[in-house]
């Protein structure tokens, strides 16, 4: 039985991961990992390519079987336990999982894309100020809104799926069944400077909003300098957490991308 939820709230606990470990076949991906999100807080997990990063975005909404462990979305007391749940129940109750790739329809024109942000509203909804502001950030999607997803370059289609991400969190909240936690799996990869600075913005805006952000991502100096709180990840387990600014003097992240010691 699904456990009720409410809407989330600033600075209360949303995301809870305790002791959580993965493996592919006698390889450990996950090791005992634990974590926690706030209501409106910005958290990055940072590590070079390799890490686990993915591995574990993925088995927040259960795309790959976890091992052992906790993982609770948590809001005004009421908790749902997401580990052996559906992934669509997962996303139905407030935890929305931006991959790294493949995370356009690529049959469907960018239009079509966007609008699958309201495909699971039951009634229609007034989201013009949301997607003028989508437009406003990213402006080639209003000039291309007939044009098939899959002919884009590979950073449109990024910034595609985050367009739609953000169209599909204002949509809930307007709905008053707003997500809680929104996970961005890698959001830079493949982005020019210049885009990247616009879903910066995007990220602060949503955490503005109250939504609690996961950062996995590669690109440490863009994930803590958004982040509230940072991991740096490294085989698996967390070897040094602090605030964004603190870890992007520690000479942790120096030692986890490049081997090298203080």
């Amino acid at each position: 039985m699904i456990i009720p939820l409410s809407n989330p709230t600033w600075g209360l606990r949303v995301l809870l991961v305790e002791g959580l470990t993965v493996r592919f076949g006698s390889a450990t991906i996950i090791d005992e990992l634990t974590l926690s999100i706030k209501g409106g807080s910005v958290v990055a997990l940072v590590g070079p390519n390799g890490a686990g990063k993915s591995t574990f975005g993925k088995a927040i909404v259960n795309l790959v079987k976890t091992c052992s462990g906790r993982i609770e979305v948590h809001c005004d007391g009421h908790i749902l336990p997401l580990r052996e749940r559906p992934t669509w129940e997962i996303a139905r109750n407030g935890v929305l999982y931006v991959p790294e790739e493949n995370a356009s329809f690529e049959h469907l024109s960018v239009n079509e894309n966007l609008r699958v942000a309201f495909a699971a509203m039951k009634h229609p909804l007034r989201v013009t100020t949301a997607e003028t502001e989508i437009y406003e950030l990213f402006p080639f999607l209003s000039e291309r809104l007939t044009q098939r997803a899959g002919t884009l370059s590979g950073g449109q289609k990024k910034l595609l799926a985050l367009a739609r991400a953000y169209l599909m969190m204002k949509a809930h909240e307007e709905a008053r069944t707003p997500y809680r936690l929104l996970i961005l799996d890698e959001p830079t990869h493949g982005l020019s400077p210049a885009s990247i600075k616009l879903v910066s913005i995007l990220i602060q805006r949503l955490s503005g909003s109250g939504v609690a952000i996961l950062l996995l991502e590669q690109m440490a100096a863009f994930a803590l300098g958004l982040a509230d709180h940072g991991h740096i990840f490294r085989d698996g387990k967390i070897v040094e957490s602090g605030s964004g600014k603190d870890l992007l003097s520690d000479s942790s992240l120096s030692a986890v991308y490049f081997g090298i010691s203080s």
